[in-house]
């Protein structure tokens, strides 16, 4: 399970999981046809959200964190769900063990900024996942606004956060996934 950045806040950790759980799934219908499942054998299923999902999350380095995926904090449970993550030029994988694997793939327009933003996590062993700050949030929540790449750690809330062990090595069935792009 992913290690909370502030365990003081993490209450019951079974309970808080199982929570987590009911948020994805919750959230997984939500999307409707916004996301794709698909089974890769027996081994796991994967689920795709489309490019308006995915934009919605941000990756980024900041020195003070190391590599970061950035997430609407209205998804509370998103930092207790997942257990592991790998990513590679197609995209960022968010894995979760109960009982089968299941990997949320946030895909990416930029196979080499991804390829070089997974050798920045393999090198650190995690990949931290924040939810985006009030402070950016209220920055950019003008209609004439676009949002801007996180530059800031006041861009991001860690006390909110956790960081996800990163191991593209233990999932052979994802790395044909996360090697190759998507078709747009």
């Amino acid at each position: 399970m992913s290690e909370s950045v502030n365990d003081n806040e993490r209450g019951g950790g079974a309970l808080l999981h199982e929570d987590a759980l009911i948020g994805l799934i919750s959230w997984l219908a939500a999307l409707d046809d916004n996301a794709r499942p698909r089974a890769l054998a027996d081994e796991a299923s994967i689920i795709m959200p489309d490019w308006t999902v995915a934009n919605g999350f941000q990756i980024g380095y900041l020195p003070q964190f190391g590599p970061f995926l950035a997430y609407p904090g209205v998804l509370w449970w998103f930092p207790h769900v997942w257990q592991t993550a790998a990513a590679g030029p197609a995209g960022i994988a968010l894995i979760v063990h109960n009982p089968q694997p299941l990997a949320l793939i946030l895909r990416s327009h930029w196979p080499t900024t991804l390829a070089e933003f997974a050798d920045l996590c393999s090198k650190r062993g995690c990949l931290a996942l924040y939810p985006f700050s009030e402070h950016y949030l209220m920055q950019w929540s003008g209609p004439n606004h676009a949002p801007r790449p996180i530059s800031e750690t006041v861009d991001v809330d860690p006390k909110r956060g956790a960081l996800l062990p990163f191991c593209l090595e233990s999932f052979a069935w994802l790395n044909p996934v996360l090697r190759y792009p998507w078709p747009v």
